[in-house]
C-alpha cells in the first residue's frame, strides 16, 4: 500500500507540474496577444481622429461652396434686373456675367475638390471598418483562450487536491 501510495503521489505531482507549465505558457501567450490588440486599437483610434478632422474640413469646404453659390445667385439676379435697362444695362450685364462666370468656375472647382476628398475619406472609413472587424475577431479569440486557461486552471486545482489527499494518506501510512 505504501509503494502504491508513493507511486500515485509521484504521478499526481508530475501531472500537476505539467498543468502548471501549460497554464503559465497560455498566460504568456494571452498577454502578448492582448498587448498587440491594444496597440492596434490605439492605431485605429488615431485614424478615426484623422477621419473626423478631414470630415470637419470637408464640411467647412461645403459651407464655403454654399456661400459662393448664394453669391452667384445674387449676382445673377442683379444681372437680370440690369438687363431691363438697355444702354447702361448692357455694360453692367457684361460685368455681372464676368463675375458670374468666375464664381461658377470657382464653384465647379470647389465641387470637384470636395468630391475627391469625400471619396478619399470613404475609402479610409472602409479601411477602418475592416480593421475594427479584425480587432473584434482577435478579441473573440483572446476570450476563447482565456476560457481554455480557466478550464486548465480548474483541472490543475483538482489534480492538486487529489495529490494533497494522497499525501495525507501517505503520511498516515508512514505514521
Amino acid at each position: 500500500n505504501l509503494a502504491e501510495a508513493l507511486q500515485a503521489q509521484r504521478e499526481m505531482e508530475a501531472k500537476l507540474a505539467a498543468h502548471e507549465a501549460e497554464g503559465a505558457q497560455a498566460n504568456d501567450s494571452l498577454a502578448v496577444t492582448a498587448a498587440s490588440e491594444k496597440a492596434r486599437a490605439d492605431e485605429l483610434e488615431a485614424r478615426l481622429a484623422e477621419v473626423a478632422a478631414a470630415a470637419s474640413e470637408a464640411k467647412q469646404q461645403a459651407e464655403a461652396i454654399e456661400a459662393a453659390s448664394a453669391a452667384v445667385a445674387k449676382e445673377k439676379a442683379r444681372a437680370d434686373e440690369l438687363g431691363a435697362n438697355l444702354a447702361e444695362a448692357l455694360q453692367a450685364q457684361r460685368e455681372m456675367e464676368a463675375k458670374l462666370a468666375a464664381h461658377e468656375a470657382e464653384g465647379a472647382q470647389a465641387n470637384d475638390s470636395l468630391a475627391v476628398t469625400a471619396a478619399s475619406e470613404k475609402a479610409r472609413a472602409d479601411e477602418l471598418e475592416a480593421r475594427l472587424a479584425e480587432v473584434a475577431a482577435a478579441a473573440s479569440e483572446a476570450k476563447q483562450q482565456a476560457e481554455a486557461i480557466e478550464a486548465a486552471s480548474a483541472a490543475v486545482a483538482k489534480e492538486k487536491a487529489r495529490a494533497d489527499e494522497l499525501g495525507a494518506n501517505l503520511a498516515e501510512a508512514l505514521q
